[in-house]
């Protein structure tokens, strides 16, 4: 694990540059779980498609930002 001296504001900036690198559909998925903190099974009804399709999705755009966070705190 790397690790880098951040400042708060600092990350509220980073945050910022690593949601602007995600599409639409990205940044509303994330705002869904974790700003509006609903569930899978009503996400995925909202989507019309299945709670293990939404798992599958926020794996792989937690894997993606995290991926994100690095290239940006790298720059």
């Amino acid at each position: 694990d790397e690790h880098f001296p951040v400042s708060d504001d600092e990350i509220l900036v980073l945050k910022d540059k690593v949601i602007d690198m995600l599409d639409d559909k990205e940044k509303q998925l994330l705002c869904d779980k974790y700003v509006l903190k609903k569930n899978t099974n009503q996400i995925a009804k909202e989507y019309k498609t299945t709670e293990n399709n939404i798992y599958q999705k926020l794996f792989r755009l937690k894997q993606k930002t995290k991926m994100l966070v690095v290239k940006v705190l790298n720059e």
